[in-house]
């Protein structure tokens, strides 16, 4: 016996009738009949009885009636977790840390989305530190953020690697130069991603190695204020180089760091304890080739 024949037999009890019963579960009265007289068989007794107001249940069927309405209730939550379940193992979660999506083009994540196929992936943008959180946590499976990283807690992927720039009013003479260096920045004021975002930290410990402590004028969690600050009030923004923000500011330069000495570094993680799958191979190669 099995969930179909207890079907059968939960909806011959509710229709009364052979004829109606059939036509609800879309089969032959025949073919209905043949199957409850399998189940009674099986069974070892009878499950309905005639009488003058039409199928009634025996003793017997009045005994198994609510066990088999609990088996249908199970049934149906089982297939429903089932179903959930089957969705989140095709579902993939990435956290990504802020500024991220702005340094690729739009049409690289309909490429991504189609490389992980059949799979679905769910981004959720958030800062730095948050986007670790969720990877430690579980929240997310993977989580795309900038280096560095801790290797006690996370597997580590790069992915990317640019130099870091100094976003500088043009009337500000560094705006003319090739490349920044850190030394010429002291007793500058900056403004900079919060304290959110590794930037701040990997920026500040970069002055202390050369010598001085950074006048920190304003942070942001707003990409778009470091360049109408930078233009208004002459500071310094310190920023990746997004090229999918138009840069509506004409009055500003961005000048790079030296590659090696202030990069901007994404790397692609997952928390130490997880043994990767096929599947989880090839979203890493994905996100690998999407920023080669």
């Amino acid at each position: 016996m099995n969930f179909q024949d207890f079907k059968y037999f939960l909806t011959l009890y509710k229709e009364k009738s052979f004829s109606s019963a059939a036509k609800k579960l879309f089969i032959t009265q025949q073919g209905l009949s043949k199957a409850i007289r399998k189940l009674e068989q099986e069974l070892t007794f009878p499950l309905f009885q005639r009488s003058h107001h039409g199928l009634e249940l025996t003793p017997y069927g009045r005994a198994l009636y609510p066990l088999a309405l609990e088996f249908e209730d199970l049934h149906q939550r089982l297939n429903s977790q089932i179903a959930r379940l089957q969705s989140d193992s095709q579902r993939v979660r990435v956290g990504v840390a802020m500024g991220v999506l702005l340094a690729l083009e739009p049409a690289s994540l309909d490429s991504l989305r189609e490389a992980i196929a059949p799979c679905s992936l769910e981004l959720t943008e958030t800062t730095d530190f948050a986007c670790e959180e969720a990877v430690e946590n579980g929240s997310v499976d993977f989580g795309i953020t900038v280096a560095p990283v801790d290797q006690d807690t996370f597997q580590e992927h790069p992915l990317l690697r640019r130099p870091m720039y100094a976003v500088i009013n043009q009337d500000n003479p560094l705006s003319q130069c090739t490349q920044i260096h850190f030394e010429q920045l002291a007793g500058e004021s900056f403004i900079l991603a919060s304290t959110q975002f590794k930037t701040y930290f990997n920026f500040v410990d970069r002055c202390r190695f050369h010598g001085f402590e950074p006048i920190i004028a304003s942070t942001t969690m707003d990409q778009m204020v470091i360049y109408t600050q930078v233009l208004h009030r002459n500071w310094i923004g310190i920023s990746a180089d997004m090229p999918n923000i138009p840069l509506d500011y004409p009055g500003v330069s961005l000048v790079p760091f030296d590659l090696e000495e202030f990069p901007w570094q994404l790397s692609f993680i997952a928390a130490k304890s997880r043994a990767f799958s096929a599947r989880d191979y090839l979203v890493q190669d994905a996100f690998v080739r999407l920023f080669a």
